[in-house]
């Protein structure tokens, strides 16, 4: 009887023990997911933000330059005047922006989710923390279900950056 107690309760540190292992797995695969999709979505509001000047910009020296009779800066200027608003309205940016935006704090959410499940929940018992692990792997699979996939520059840009500051932290 002693021995087969035994046996659970090591089976039950090593589940345990499997479960932080992962939860801490996950907590990096969050961490590179969301630092790469705050990366992009900040370089597509870059774009949207130069969408929305740029036509104004262009408006406002095709107007200067017509006091000037100068006919073919005063025609570039607002054919780009012009063609900025159908540029942003057909890339969709605004739309793009929102569901990224979305994602990535999905993505850090889960980041702490699975950190606070390796740091505090790992002294629950092995039937809350499967739980609660369980429930977060519910969520994390429900934000794969998006696939929203960051170009390979975002990702290399977050590698970066966390190296950076894990570097950071180690030194002081």
């Amino acid at each position: 009887m002693v021995r087969g107690i035994w046996n659970k309760e090591s089976m039950n540190q090593d589940i345990k023990a499997e479960i932080i292992k992962e939860s801490n797995r996950q907590q990096e695969s969050c961490l590179y997911t969301s630092t790469s999709l705050y990366i992009w979505l900040r370089r597509k509001r870059l774009y949207e933000n130069w969408l929305v000047i740029v036509p104004v910009v262009c408006g406002i020296l095709a107007s200067a330059s017509l006091l000037n009779d100068n006919k073919l800066l005063t025609g570039s200027l607002t054919i780009l005047a012009s063609i900025s608003p159908a540029i942003y309205k057909a890339l969709k940016l605004g739309e793009y922006i929102d569901s990224l935006s979305r994602e990535a704090s999905v993505y850090k959410n889960l980041q702490d989710e699975f950190r606070q499940i390796a740091q505090i929940h790992s002294n629950e018992s092995i039937e809350v923390l499967k739980d609660v692990f369980n429930k977060a792997m519910d969520k994390m699979n429900k934000a794969r279900e998006t696939s929203i996939t960051p170009p390979e520059w975002c990702f290399k840009k977050a590698q970066k950056k966390i190296k950076q500051s894990k570097n950071r932290w180690l030194i002081v």
